[in-house]
């Protein structure tokens, strides 16, 4: 399915998008405000264990709203989150 096609559903259910599709970490493709949250998992080059345990701290920290129009990547050790242009730690 496009990914034009899959960010509309997950807009439709009001659902954060989790993915290791680089490309939706494009965030001149993909803004913030035109999402309700999309979460990228870097895989490549590390373990899938120390992705999905970093990726569990980060949706223990973060509420709901935490992820609503924010795109979050996600590695083996740490996520970053992007709000309309701002990067955090």
């Amino acid at each position: 399915m496009p990914d034009d096609k899959v960010l509309e559903i997950a807009r439709r259910l009001d659902a954060v998008l989790i993915t290791a599709d680089l490309g939706f970490g494009n965030i001149l493709k993909y803004p913030p405000l035109s999402h309700e949250g999309i979460i990228v998992l870097r895989l490549e080059y590390r373990t899938a264990c120390g992705v999905s345990r970093t990726l569990l701290d980060c949706l223990a920290r973060l509420g709901r709203e935490d992820l609503r129009h924010v795109l979050v990547t996600v590695g083996p050790s740490s996520y970053r989150i992007r709000r309309s242009g701002i990067s955090e730690p």
